[in-house]
């Protein structure tokens, strides 16, 4: 039988991979896919994104305060013209005839006030005191004043004073400014009551002598 010569080296025999070098090389593989990722695009993708998410918040915030102020303009911008449409109305009824007798200064009004208190039934004489202590106030601007008259009523029947002012509120002009201290007064002998009030008359005119 014949020797094997020396120099010969054995087979190759595969050497059997265990589950722990198998995890090992997968997770190497995997670690090395990671590294090779460009993790800094995707990093600022995110960033850039951010920013256009927070740039289109305060965007639509700006242009929400913009719309507000319009409309708050779009409105004020309406009020003045129609004031100024009801000025020039007022100024073309100024030289109407309607407009000069409620304007008028040579009106009665004082005679006109003692008249309706007694129409109306208010009790005359101290328990009635109306003045004309000739208050006036100049409307600046203008040729017009603002004219008052003081009434003070002492018992009197509601009544009457309530028909008093209602029909003194029909001059022409004439408005009922203010009520003060309308409390109970003292009251009749048989019981029925009385009340207290002082009342101011007001009413615009023209300045006497004015054209």
């Amino acid at each position: 039988m014949t020797a094997a010569p020396s120099n010969m080296r054995p087979a190759s025999r595969l050497v059997p991979v265990t589950d722990d070098a198998r995890a090992e090389l997968v997770g190497s593989a995997q670690r090395h896919e990671r590294r090779n990722r460009p993790k800094i695009l995707i990093i600022l993708s995110l960033l850039v994104a951010a920013i256009a998410v927070v740039y289109l918040i305060f965007a639509a915030a700006e242009l929400r305060g913009v719309h507000d102020e319009l409309t708050i303009e779009q409105s004020q911008t309406t009020e003045i013209r129609t004031l100024g449409d009801k000025l020039l109305a007022m100024q073309a009824d100024l030289d109407g005839e309607e407009m000069r007798q409620r304007l008028d200064p040579s009106l009665a009004v004082f005679a006109d006030l003692e008249r309706l208190s007694r129409e109306a039934g208010l009790i005359q004489g101290n328990n009635l005191r109306l003045e004309d202590r000739g208050q006036q106030d100049t409307i600046k601007d203008t040729e017009l004043v603002r004219k008052k008259w003081h009434a003070n009523l002492t018992a009197q029947p509601a009544e009457a004073i309530f028909k008093w002012l209602t029909e003194a509120s029909k001059i022409n002009g004439l408005e009922v400014s203010f009520i003060n201290e309308f409390k109970p007064g003292a009251g009749t002998p048989e019981g029925e009551p009385r009340w207290d009030c002082q009342v101011i008359f007001v009413r615009i005119q023209k300045k006497p002598g004015a054209k």
